[in-house]
């Protein structure tokens, strides 16, 4: 949390929306991603290990695709419909 109560919006917002969801997305907006298949995707968006990430750098390599694919206005409004991740706010399985 940020001084005043506000969350990290980046952990709540980018790592709510699950990965099958995401995937639609990319490809109903067109972007290029550097995978095929999905479970790759899953793994490329999702932070997998409890322990979390590596590093910081990690961390924003899948917040660069999950802002990426959630950014514009035709995917903010279907995101928020859409639900959330199983898991909590922090994109873990």
């Amino acid at each position: 949390m940020i001084d005043g109560g506000l969350a990290e919006l980046h952990t709540h917002l980018g790592a709510s929306v699950a990965s099958d969801i995401l995937w639609s997305l990319a490809h109903e907006q067109g972007i290029a991603l550097p995978v095929k298949d999905y479970w790759e995707f899953d793994r490329l968006v999702t932070v997998s290990d409890p322990q979390g990430v590596q590093d910081l750098d990690a961390l924003n390599e899948i917040y660069r695709w999950t802002e990426l694919i959630q950014s514009s206005p035709l995917a903010a409004a279907p995101t928020a419909r859409r639900g959330s991740r199983r898991s909590s706010c922090a994109s873990t399985r």
